[in-house]
């Protein structure tokens, strides 16, 4: 059975992507009204995402496997971006092609991808594999200077 209306009068736990929106459009049409906070449609607008908060929650998997390649890529197709418009947030065609290429952002095209696009910037700083990579190698780096330096000291003089 498809629900096409979110009734508020008997709230529910959303467990299907058709309540979820039937829900979806009910928290906009109340947003349209911007009721005030502690009137009973503010706490109706606000149970409403609390539902809908949890169902993503337990079903949609941002960032799991997601890149922020990937993240950025959705994005920018959501807001319907050319391939040109977003090379001009990340400063050029080669920026775009190195950052495909798993090049880490820049804390600039972070911040202009946050702005233009509304990522969250947590999943953009998410490592990429170069970065993960390179990160292994300083922290065994690390580990090896840290073994060396507790030998040294324990060997008498």
């Amino acid at each position: 059975m498809i629900q096409t209306a979110f009734d508020l009068a008997k709230p529910r736990v959303i467990r299907s992507a058709e309540a979820h929106e039937a829900a979806l459009r009910e928290l906009d049409r109340l947003m349209q009204e911007d009721p005030p906070l502690g009137s009973e449609k503010g706490d109706q607008l606000e149970l409403l995402a609390l539902l809908i908060q949890d169902y993503e929650a337990r079903t949609v998997k941002l960032g799991g496997t997601s890149t922020p390649q990937t993240i950025v890529e959705f994005a920018a197709e959501q807001h319907d971006l050319s391939s040109g418009e977003l090379a001009e947030l990340l400063g050029g065609r080669s920026s775009l092609t190195l950052f495909r290429q798993g090049r880490p952002l820049s804390k600039g095209q972070i911040s202009r991808l946050n702005a233009r696009l509304h990522i969250p910037i947590e999943l953009l700083f998410e490592p990429t594999p170069i970065a993960r990579g390179k990160a292994l190698q300083q922290a065994r780096r690390g580990q090896a200077k840290k073994r060396t330096a507790t030998a040294s000291r324990r060997r008498p003089g």
